[in-house]
């Protein structure tokens, strides 16, 4: 599978991909694992990865949440391209830059179109491009609104996600200070697994 700028472009997951998750799901559950809440984003690779884990733990009646603010980053004109196809395309410099600095977004491309998915988001509003700040700053709402409270309320929680949000969730739940009173600690290292979503055909 060649490695392409996938971003919010909806590729479906391989065949080689799918049996992956079930296999991890049987080892999960083998492991002993069990959740009480999945949360993924909307992309259908992430929640196919999700779907799939559950499948093999087993456990399809757990609910799961689907959030669009778990999307990766939004490659805008870079997505589906290569690392060498956006470099012949906007120079080198430009497409090692935004992949190292968190300010700088990559050149604009077209907005995804607006649907379901993305209720809560206006469609005059859908990104042609984002920083990775600008990833963080979503990925932390969801974080918020989200993992936190269910941290707090002792559920287990799984996040399937893609490369950059599992990499802030998890920053985040490193750092994480949620204890609410001294008998009643919750231990985000234990209730929560961060897992990215398996290979598609563009990749991450």
């Amino acid at each position: 599978i060649e490695n392409r700028f996938a971003g919010w472009l909806d590729a479906p997951l391989t065949d080689e991909a799918v049996e992956h998750a079930l296999v991890s799901g049987r080892q999960l559950l083998e492991d002993g694992r069990s959740f009480d809440i999945v949360v993924t984003s909307t992309l259908k690779r992430s929640v196919k990865t999700a779907m799939s884990l559950l499948e093999g733990m087993d456990a399809m009646h757990v609910p799961m949440v689907k959030d669009w603010r778990l999307n990766p980053r939004h490659w805008g004109g870079m997505a589906g391209m290569t690392a060498k196809e956006a470099a012949e395309a906007f120079g080198k410099d430009t497409t090692r830059a935004v992949r190292k600095v968190k300010s700088l977004a990559p050149p604009e491309g077209e907005a995804s179109e607006w649907d379901a998915r993305y209720i809560g988001l206006e469609p005059e509003d859908m990104p042609k491009c984002e920083s990775l700040e600008q990833v963080s700053l979503r990925t932390m709402c969801v974080w918020e609104e989200l993992v936190v409270p269910a941290l707090r309320a002792n559920l287990r929680i799984l996040v399937v996600a893609h490369g950059d949000s599992v990499r802030i969730l998890q920053s985040a739940m490193d750092g994480a200070d949620l204890d609410q009173q001294e008998h009643n600690k919750c231990d985000p290292a234990h209730q929560a697994l961060l897992f990215p979503s398996f290979a598609a055909i563009y990749g991450q």
